[in-house]
């Protein structure tokens, strides 16, 4: 009964003592085997739908208790600290059994988390393949295909927005809320920061204001996105 008792308290200690001091060691996520076996691809920083599947549901849930508590940036859906805690399944569950793209509306836009990076790079991927919208920006045309971020910094100062490394041709904006006015717009980077056709732009930002971010292709194109702001 003592040796019980004693296991059942240095149990409880572990868990309070996991809750208090998370692992610090970055982390590989852990998945189960059965998934492994099926080839399973883990999707960027950032998105809710851990397995890359188009889905989020179970599967993802079950990959989160898996990892909870541990530092494993390479799923940190909040894209925060590194860590799967309660902002992670804030999201998750806010996503649940959707299937559709995150940021494929502007109401839904995808949070840029800038200041938990290290260092302070928000980089991000993902597709516009299968998204919707409307035509929005001046300095192109086409592009009904588009995703969304918000970013609202810190600080006053100017930000690099690039999209250089996208597979296809990209057109970047900006605007001040969702249907608002448009602050910025690049198709083509004309300071050959970018090869081919991806945009480039650096923009005067102002602290604690929205900005949304729109990212879509130049006449309808679409294709595999990467945005870095630094």
């Amino acid at each position: 009964m003592v040796r019980a008792r004693t296991k059942l308290l240095g149990g409880i200690l572990l868990v309070i003592f996991g809750l208090i001091c998370p692992h610090t060691q970055a982390a590989m996520p852990k998945v189960p085997a059965y998934l492994l076996a099926t080839g399973i691809s883990l999707t960027a920083p950032g998105n809710p739908d851990i397995d890359d599947d188009g889905f989020v549901g179970p599967i993802d849930l079950s990959i989160l208790g898996d990892n909870w508590l541990l530092n494993v940036p390479s799923i940190d859906i909040a894209g925060t600290d590194g860590f799967l805690n309660l902002p992670d399944l804030a999201i998750l569950s806010s996503r649940w059994l959707k299937s559709d793209i995150w940021g494929d509306d502007c109401a839904d836009a995808i949070p840029i988390n800038l200041y938990e990076t290290d260092p302070n790079v928000y980089t991000y991927s993902g597709s516009t393949v299968g998204t919707t919208g409307t035509v929005a920006y001046s300095c192109s045309s086409g592009g009904e295909n588009d995703v969304y971020f918000k970013f609202v910094p810190r600080e006053t100062r100017t930000f690099d927005i690039s999209l250089c490394g996208s597979s296809f041709d990209t057109v970047l904006s900006v605007y001040d809320s969702c249907g608002g006015a448009q602050i910025a717009c690049n198709d083509d980077d004309k300071g050959n920061l970018c090869p081919l056709f991806q945009s480039f732009w650096s923009l005067d930002v102002t602290a604690g204001t929205t900005y949304l971010i729109r990212i879509a292709g130049y006449a309808g194109a679409t294709g595999n996105y990467i945005i870095d702001i630094y």
